[in-house]
């Protein structure tokens, strides 16, 4: 694997193509929204925790460590609104 001054690529790779097949935007496209549903994922299990009594702390703590990857989602949803 090259590194260049534009990054990591892997050998015969073309500019536009991620792992040789996989074009670059249907890839931001695709991360992309994994990320949204894994967002959504995390924010429903910190609100299950938090309502519930005997997991309260949990819920707090699942929401602390959730809240990048849900910035991450509300901000790439904004940028390609």
């Amino acid at each position: 694997m090259p590194i260049t001054k534009d990054g990591i690529s892997l050998p015969g790779e073309k500019d536009d193509k991620c792992c040789w097949c996989v074009p670059i935007k249907i890839g931001i496209y695709l991360i992309g929204t994994l990320m949204i549903i894994y967002g959504l994922i995390c924010a429903l299990q910190c609100i299950k925790g938090i309502g519930t009594g005997s997991t309260f702390i949990y819920g707090v703590l699942y929401g602390v460590s959730a809240a990048p990857i849900v910035m991450g989602g509300l901000y790439f949803i904004k940028f390609f609104r």
